[in-house]
């Protein structure tokens, strides 16, 4: 509220004199240098921008040539009035920008990440919507950078079921799952992808890679067959063949598979080993014949 009071002459005698500059001096000092020159001051109240209690204007103007006694209209300041916050909730920051600015305020950006409100939409202000604030002050506006990166957990080594729980809890997805051969216990996670401690977004998903029992077949029959020709079979059908000695006497079985384990047509996985008993003579011993020592002679009688 600004008072003005218009200056009046002293209706006693005494002179004129200039009124002198009293703006940006406190109510005080301002008030002390117009009794000084013989002047009355006259003290308003008015809000502004300027600090409380600090002279923002006179009438007359400093340097005006009045009568002693004058009365002089000092405006001093209250401070900043103060205004409810606009409420910018949901509003994009420039918008929020704008408005807040067209009230008086100086907005803050600062991004905040929220799961519920759209990235680049106000999420609230500090302080809050509706509350008083100073003219000028600032405002922090918090904007939605949409929500926070997730950091991807291991899952290696998990299995599929315990793999999936853990993504899940994580606010992340199970993406393709792969399924491939290996000595793992079927259903164990073998790779991943993003690896552990990527950042993705809520909700995106993971690429797992998870093993499955080897396939089972029939183990080939190759008793009977060259140990080079059974190996070679075994291989063929996805086994490791094994080669071991079978001791025999008979020339015909010399290099020849005598015994197999497993048997022929049973089944087992590929890549199982395949061991195959190939005949080696036995070595051959001879027997030299003794000759007997021709008997001792008699000896002479004398």
């Amino acid at each position: 509220v600004l008072v003005l009071a218009l200056p009046r002459p002293s209706s006693s005698g005494g002179g004129t004199v200039t009124v002198p500059s009293v703006t940006g001096q406190s109510e005080a000092v301002a008030s002390a240098a117009l009794r000084r020159a013989g002047l009355v001051p006259v003290p308003a109240l008015t809000a502004s921008s300027s600090p409380s209690g600090v002279v923002i204007g006179e009438t007359p103007p400093a340097g005006s040539v009045v009568g002693k006694g004058t009365h002089v209209t000092i405006s001093v300041s209250t401070g900043p009035g103060s205004s409810a916050l606009p409420d910018v909730a949901a509003l994009t920051a420039a918008q929020a920008t704008a408005k807040l600015k067209g009230a008086g305020f100086k907005p803050i950006i600062e991004a905040q990440s929220s799961t519920t409100v759209p990235a680049g939409r106000v999420i609230s202000t500090e302080p809050a919507a509706e509350t008083e604030v100073r003219a000028g002050a600032s405002v922090k506006v918090l904007v939605s950078s949409g929500p926070a990166p997730v950091s991807v957990p291991d899952v290696v080594g998990q299995s599929r079921t315990a793999a999936e729980a853990t993504l899940t809890n994580a606010k992340l997805t199970v993406g393709a799952v792969t399924q491939t051969t290996s000595e793992q216990p079927p259903g164990t996670v073998l790779e991943q992808s993003p690896a552990a401690g990527s950042s993705l977004a809520d909700g995106e998903k993971v690429n797992l890679t998870v093993a499955q029992a080897p396939k089972e077949v029939a183990v080939p029959e190759v008793k009977g067959a060259a140990k080079a020709a059974a190996a070679k079979q075994l291989e063929r059908a996805g086994f490791k063949p094994r080669v071991v000695g079978h001791t025999t006497t008979e020339p015909s079985q010399k290099g020849v598979v005598l015994e197999q384990s497993p048997a022929g047509g049973v089944k087992a996985r590929k890549g199982a080993t395949v061991t195959i008993e190939v005949g080696e003579l036995a070595p051959t011993t001879t027997t030299t014949p003794t000759t007997p020592a021709p008997p001792t002679p008699p000896a002479a009688s004398g």
